[in-house]
């Protein structure tokens, strides 16, 4: 199910390159730092903006996030799709702006646990910055964002029984993408 939703999103987001002539469509690579829960994270990933008018643009993600100062090696990859609005200031343009995500979480996790190790999410994004075209026609960008993509997972356990009881015990789990972060990159326009 996975392969087949990031099939998805990366058909959708190349087919809006064959919708309009007039459309412009910059894909680029981009590296980011979160704060999420008091660890600090760090991702890469690739971003594709597709200008649907001079003021809007439907805005895609496809990230890879892995801890920095916890022990363990959960990661999370994003994939994210919204809109944003920018206008013209000075020698570059400031955006703002809001989408949505399923973010699929691999996490290291002691064995037996009955967890699913594996837990997949949606969640949001609100997103502000700044991007500037260059001479050559490539765009570099800045930007402020907050996502959130949390979840909770539990497991009911049988211990065993006795005359006129059951022993049940549970393990629960909460986490996810809660926090703020500062992305930048670089896109070219195809």
């Amino acid at each position: 199910m996975r392969l087949g939703i990031i099939v998805f999103c990366v058909v959708i987001l190349t087919s809006f390159a064959a919708t309009s002539a007039e459309a412009q469509l910059s894909v680029g690579p981009m590296v980011g730092w979160m704060e999420n829960n008091d660890e600090n994270g760090i991702g890469i990933g690739g971003r594709a903006l597709y200008g649907l008018t001079d003021m809007f643009s439907v805005d895609g993600r496809l990230s890879y996030v892995f801890a920095t100062d916890s022990d363990d090696d959960s990661t999370v990859i994003p994939l994210e799709v919204g809109v944003i609005a920018q206008t013209d200031i000075g020698n570059g343009s400031a955006y703002g702006g809001i989408g949505v995500g399923y973010y699929l979480y691999d996490l290291d996790m002691p064995s037996g646990h009955g967890l699913d190790d594996s837990p997949e999410e949606f969640g949001y994004y609100l997103v502000a910055g700044w991007i500037k075209t260059l001479e050559s026609g490539a765009q570099v960008f800045v930007e402020g964002k907050y996502t959130n993509a949390e979840f909770e997972e539990r497991s009911d356990t049988y211990y065993g029984s006795g005359p006129g009881y059951y022993y049940y015990g549970w393990t629960e789990v909460e986490g996810g993408l809660d926090g703020f972060g500062i992305n930048a990159g670089i896109m070219w326009p195809l």
